[in-house]
């Protein structure tokens, strides 16, 4: 990391220590709901160099900034891999890091030791042995999560929390960000075991949304009459305004796909499979 990059970054820690996270990203996520927010679209656009060509609509038919912000694709802008031995990424986004379940079911990420009981919202003990990977989504990318496999949506989980960023500089100097912050996890029952996708939020993340479920989700484990069937790259959820998805899965036989750490990826890439 670059000397300006940590400058910044040290900054931008102090001013989040100053203010109140959840009532700022509340503020935010209003203002970005008014129509107010579109005339900063093209703004925004060029500050973060979006590729609008891939968007579903033009600029011109979103109302609002989230509108844009959790806009859709045109139909075939993402390929999802078919391979049933690989996972296909439920994001575009960098592929940060990514290890295995070690004893008391526990990950490490970033070097920080993080309880897979407590960043699921309880469910730990069908991991032991299996492993994970964190992508990061910025402002740029397109902001809705899908599946990485076919399977069975069995339930989700709404836990409560802070709104910290997660960049370096704030996972050093605020601890385990990912089990601090607001989160939503999907438990997926998959031909390749089970599976968790979570959903964390930061700050300016005003909400998280899950199209199989009623809005507003109340915090706590929440289970379908039925099994919801999920197609390989599904709807599983939309960050409004976005930060970072930790895939965790129960079979100790996959593992990344070499030389897929550290790069931006595509939805629907492959970016792990059964060794």
């Amino acid at each position: 990391m670059s000397r300006k990059t940590r400058i910044l970054q040290g900054a931008a820690v102090n001013f989040v220590k100053a203010v109140p996270r959840r009532g700022l990203s509340r503020f935010i996520g209003a203002l970005a709901r008014t129509q107010a927010s579109n005339v900063v679209i093209p703004s925004f656009v060029k500050a973060f160099k979006i590729d609008v060509c891939e968007a579903e609509l033009g600029l011109e038919c979103y109302n609002t900034l989230e509108d844009f912000f959790t806009r859709r694709l045109k139909p075939g802008a993402r390929k999802i891999a078919g391979d049933p031995s690989v996972l296909a990424s439920p994001v575009d986004g960098v592929l940060q890091d990514w290890g295995r379940v070690v004893e008391k079911c526990v990950i490490h990420v970033k070097g920080q030791p993080l309880n897979v009981a407590e960043l699921t919202g309880g469910k730990s003990a069908q991991f032991r042995d299996g492993g994970f990977t964190v992508h990061y989504l910025s402002p740029r990318d397109y902001h809705w999560i899908h599946a990485p496999i076919e399977g069975r949506i069995t339930g989700w989980h709404h836990t409560k929390g802070d709104y910290l960023p997660v960049f370096p500089k704030s996972l050093e100097e605020f601890g385990p960000v990912f089990t601090r912050n607001e989160r939503m996890t999907v438990f997926l029952d998959t031909p390749l075991g089970s599976m968790a996708v979570v959903m964390v939020a930061a700050m300016g993340v005003a909400d998280i949304g899950l199209p199989f479920a009623r809005d507003p989700i109340a915090a706590g484990s929440h289970i379908p009459h039925s099994p919801i069937t999920v197609e390989r790259g599904g709807d599983l959820g939309v960050f409004r305004l976005g930060s970072t998805v930790v895939v965790i899965w129960s079979s100790e036989l996959i593992a990344p796909i070499e030389g897929a750490t550290g790069r931006h990826l595509k939805m629907g890439e492959a970016f792990a499979r059964v060794a």
